[in-house]
């Protein structure tokens, strides 16, 4: 999967909507695979506000091919 096209839409206001109603936890950037570059990985596996997220493509991406980051939402089951 890689990261959404310039005319994609911006999916942080669902995220935002989400968060308020508090069915996430919050949103996950996530780096595709071990080919990340340096820009994404310090930008992954940490939880953000959805109001906070890195804007994707990553700035400063480096990785050959272009940027693979995504979002995640965080979800938490309780049982």
């Amino acid at each position: 999967m890689s990261a959404p096209p310039p005319d994609a839409p911006d999916r942080r206001p669902a995220f935002e909507r989400m968060y308020r109603d508090g069915t996430i936890d919050g949103v996950s950037l996530v780096a595709a695979d071990a080919t990340a570059c340096d820009a994404c990985t310090a930008l992954a596996d940490r939880s953000y506000l959805p109001s906070r997220l890195p804007d994707l493509p990553i700035a400063g991406c480096t990785r050959p091919g272009g940027c693979r980051c995504r979002y995640e939402p965080n979800v938490t089951v309780y049982e």
